[in-house]
């Protein structure tokens, strides 16, 4: 405002006699152009950045979870990921002989009973080695159903797969938090 009036008043009085030399000066109007152009830069970038805080606000990330760490007879473990699950899957896949001659045999397995299955394993012994469970298949449809089977256990956090090292043996326990009884 005080820039306004600054100029609307040199605008208004008479203008000064300066030999030709000197009347080089700047035109008043200029700076106030220059001022509100950059004002306008300005502006437009705090909407920009608003429009992305906006944008970004939308937008939510997962955070990863916690691993937990079970102890047992102070040997540490941690949980094997599904990648190592389907490393064994496929060894044990590859091992299973291939017949010269077919036998038409109906088996039936259902992933309920392979979950049942090794819920009485786990009763036997309190863990076990998932490469042992998939060699007890006698086909690959066996093979196939009991990972299934592995997989909807774990999805339903009936059990904990660990390794002691990466790329070590996986063992699957029954998961402490399920066998805690609750008291209602």
């Amino acid at each position: 405002a005080a820039t306004l009036m600054h100029i609307k008043s040199r605008m208004l009085l008479p203008p000064e006699e300066v030999p030709e030399e000197e009347m080089q000066e700047e035109d008043p109007r200029a700076e106030l152009v220059k001022r509100l152009l950059e004002y306008k830069k300005f502006k437009e970038a705090a909407d920009e950045l608003a429009k992305k805080e906006l944008e970004s606000s939308k937008i939510y990330a997962r955070r990863p979870e916690e691993k937990s760490v079970i102890k047992d007879d102070d040997s540490p473990f941690f949980e094997a990921s599904i990648f190592d699950l389907l490393t064994t899957f496929s060894k044990i896949l590859k091992e299973i002989p291939k017949e010269t001659f077919y036998k038409v045999i109906k088996e039936e397995f259902t992933v309920g009973d392979k979950i049942h299955d090794i819920f009485h394993m786990l009763v036997e012994n309190p863990k076990i080695y998932f490469s042992n469970l998939l060699r007890k298949s006698k086909s690959k449809l066996e093979v196939i159903v009991t990972f299934l089977a592995v997989l909807e256990l774990i999805r339903l956090k009936e059990i904990v797969i660990l390794q002691e090292t990466p790329f070590s043996e996986i063992e699957i326990i029954r998961n402490p938090d399920t066998l805690k009884p609750t008291n209602a």
